[in-house]
C-alpha cells in the first residue's frame, strides 16, 4: 500500500519530490508526483486530524469508474477474526468467493492482507461465548393479567430475544430454556443466569444446559445493576407497560428486540448485531439433533375409570391396579407407569386440549370381571334409571358416544352425584329438557340443573 499519509505530511513540511523519495525510501519519485497530481485533480486537501487511513485516501484518489465496489466489508472481516479458528487466509477465501458471485475482480492476497493489517487496530474485541438469561416474573400487564418472560442474549454478537413463560411448572420452565437455546442456535461455553435460579428447577436446568454442552453459572443477587442487558430489559418493560395502545404486549416486545438487534455492531450501519449473529451461527458447532427430554416422576392413583390423570389428560392402567398407588415417569414423548419396580403401562404423551384420553383396550375388564359395588356401565345406567328415564337416556348417550365407555364414567358419576345436593325431580327435568333440545353435553346438562334449582 502506498504510504499516502507520509507523503502528504512530508509535502506539507515543504520537502520537494526528491527529498520525500529519499526520506521514505520505499516509493519512487514518479509515484510521489502521481499522488500529488491526483490530489490536485480531485481537489483533495489533506488534514491529519481527519484520521484517514492510507486505504481511505487510496479510494478517494482512485474513484471507481463504472466498476463494482470490490472493497471487503471490514466489519464482517473483523467480526470473523474474533471468532475461534479464524485466519486472514480464510477471510481472503471467503472474500474471493463473494467477489466471484458479484462478478468483481478481488484484491490480490498481499493487497487484501495490507488492508486488513492497516485497519485491524480499529476493531479489537474479545470473543465472548456466553449466553445470558434474565427472568422477568409477572413483568408485563395485559388485559388485567400479568405475564412472565425469559429474556436472553448471546454475548458475542449481542443478539437478544425473549420467550413467554406461561406458568410455574418445571416442564414449562425447561421448555422455555430449550426455546432460548435453539433460538440463539450457537454452542457456547457458559450459560449464565442473571440472578438465582429457583431451587425447585435448578437441578433440571443444570441437566438441560449440560445436555447442550454448556456450563451453568448463576450471578446471584450481587450482579451489578449497571449491566447494560439488565438495564435494557427494565427500560423495555417500563416502556411497554406505559404504552396505551391496543397493540399486543408480545408484539411490542418483538419490535423492541428487532430494534435492538438492528443496531450497528461496530460503527457502520452496514453491519448490525443481527448480521454478526448470522455469522456466529454459521461458524459455531451445531447443537444436538434432538432436544433435551426432561423426565419427571409423580405419584398417581387411578380414578373410577382405571385411568390416571397427568397434566389434565387421562391414561389407562390395567384393571387389577385400580386401587393401587402408582408412579408415573413423564417425558416429553412417553409416559411410563410403574407399580413398585414393575412397569404396568406405557403411553405416548397426549397433546391438544385437556380432558383427552389414551386408553389401552387390554387394560379394560370384561363386565363379569367387575366386582359387585364397583362402578361399571351397568351400574351407572341402573343408578340413572332410578332417577328417571331421561336421566338414564343422557347417561346412556354419554357412555355410548365414547370410544370406550370407561371414558365417560367420571362425567356420569358427577351427574348422578348431583342428587346429593339437588332434588331428583330437578335433575330429571333438566335432563328431559336437554334431551329434547338435543343439548346433552356435560356442560349444558349441569348448567340446566343449576338453573332449574334457581327457579
Amino acid at each position: 500500500m502506498t504510504p499516502y499519509n507520509d507523503i502528504f505530511v512530508l509535502h506539507q513540511t515543504g520537502l520537494n519530490h526528491s527529498q520525500i523519495e529519499r526520506k521514505l525510501g520505499t516509493v519512487t519519485r514518479k509515484t510521489i508526483i502521481s499522488v500529488l497530481q491526483l490530489a490536485e485533480k480531485y481537489s483533495f486537501r489533506y488534514n491529519p486530524e481527519d484520521g484517514l487511513s492510507d486505504t481511505d485516501i487510496h479510494r478517494i484518489l482512485h474513484p471507481k469508474k463504472n466498476k463494482k465496489d470490490r472493497m471487503p466489508n471490514l466489519d464482517v472481516c473483523f467480526y470473523r477474526l474474533g471468532l475461534p479458528d479464524q485466519s486472514i487466509a480464510g477471510l481472503r477465501s471467503l472474500y474471493a468467493e463473494e467477489c466471484a458471485r458479484r462478478g468483481v475482480t478481488p484484491y490480490s492476497r498481499s493487497m487484501f492482507q495490507n488492508i486488513i493489517a492497516e485497519e485491524r487496530h480499529r476493531f479489537n474485541r474479545e470473543y465472548s461465548p456466553v449466553m445470558e438469561l434474565l427472568y422477568a416474573k409477572d413483568a408485563v400487564a395485559e388485559s388485567g393479567k400479568l405475564f412472565s418472560f425469559l429474556f436472553y442474549r448471546y454475548c458475542d454478537s449481542g443478539y437478544t430475544s425473549f420467550t413467554c413463560v406461561k406458568d410455574k411448572k418445571t416442564r414449562t420452565w425447561i421448555h422455555s430454556v430449550i426455546r432460548a437455546i435453539k433460538d440463539i442456535d450457537v454452542s457456547v461455553d457458559t450459560f449464565r443466569y442473571l440472578g438465582r435460579i429457583p431451587s425447585k428447577v435448578r437441578g433440571e436446568t443444570a441437566d438441560c444446559v449440560s445436555f447442550y454442552g454448556m456450563r451453568l453459572e448463576e450471578t446471584g443477587k450481587e450482579k451489578e445493576k449497571s449491566d447494560d442487558f439488565r438495564q435494557w430489559v427494565s427500560e423495555t418493560i417500563r416502556m411497554i407497560n406505559d404504552d396505551r395502545s391496543d397493540t399486543s404486549r408480545t408484539l411490542l416486545l418483538a419490535r423492541a428486540c428487532a430494534a435492538y438487534n438492528s443496531r450497528p455492531f461496530f460503527n457502520s450501519d452496514r453491519f448490525t448485531v443481527e448480521d454478526a449473529h448470522r455469522i456466529a451461527v454459521s461458524e459455531s458447532y451445531p447443537l444436538p439433533d434432538r432436544d433435551y427430554d426432561l423426565v419427571e416422576y409423580t405419584d398417581v392413583k387411578p380414578f373410577i375409570n382405571y385411568h390416571v390423570k397427568i397434566d389434565g389428560r387421562f391414561y389407562s392402567v390395567p384393571f387389577m391396579f385400580r386401587h393401587d398407588r402408582l408412579t408415573a415417569y413423564v417425558s416429553d414423548r412417553i409416559i411410563e407407569i410403574y407399580h413398585g419396580n414393575a412397569i404396568v403401562a406405557v403411553h405416548g404423551v397426549l397433546g391438544g386440549s385437556r380432558g383427552r384420553y389414551s386408553t389401552d383396550p387390554s387394560h379394560l375388564p370384561q363386565d363379569d370381571e367387575i366386582p359387585y359395588g364397583e362402578v361399571s356401565g351397568r351400574s351407572l345406567r341402573s343408578w340413572a334409571g332410578s332417577i328417571g328415564p331421561y336421566t338414564r337416556a343422557v347417561v346412556d348417550r354419554w357412555l355410548t358416544s365414547r370410544q370406550y365407555e370407561v371414558q365417560a364414567y367420571i362425567s356420569c358419576n358427577a351427574l348422578l352425584h348431583m342428587a346429593d345436593s339437588y332434588e331428583r325431580s330437578k335433575i330429571e327435568e333438566a335432563c328431559k329438557a336437554a334431551y329434547e333440545n338435543k343439548e346433552i353435553s356435560y356442560k349444558s346438562v349441569i348448567q340446566r340443573i343449576k338453573n332449574f334449582d334457581m327457579l
